[in-house]
């Protein structure tokens, strides 16, 4: 007990990913095209900052991309390829999405189309 005989209650933060996605401040809501076609499913996101920094040897290469987390249980079978919507920007995947050791989230690359 603290000093002050008040009981404090602490919440326990099980998995990083989960929790960022649930924080209203981080997530964004978007649209998910399988293979670029059809209505597109409702999904929420984490857009990570774009234009990262590739080195290669001595020289480095800023890549025009968009880091994009994207919860499993929504878009089990993204691939690369898919349209993601945001607002009213357009992201085409590149590459296999990356999933996290507890395949609770996939991390993805876009290119803005």
């Amino acid at each position: 007990m603290p000093p002050s005989g008040r009981t404090i209650r602490v919440r326990r933060l099980r998995f990083g990913h989960r929790c960022a996605l649930r924080r209203s401040q981080y997530q964004r809501r978007a649209l998910w095209k399988a293979g670029g076609v059809g209505a597109g499913v409702a999904v929420r996101i984490i857009r990570k900052p774009p234009d990262r920094m590739a080195e290669f040897g001595d020289s480095r290469a800023v890549l025009p991309t968009v880091g994009i987390d994207i919860r499993r249980c929504q878009s089990a079978t993204i691939t690369e390829g898919d349209l993601i919507l945001i607002s009213a920007e357009t992201y085409r995947i590149i590459g296999e999405p990356m999933g996290d050791a507890l395949r609770l989230v996939s991390a993805c690359e876009a290119v803005k189309v």
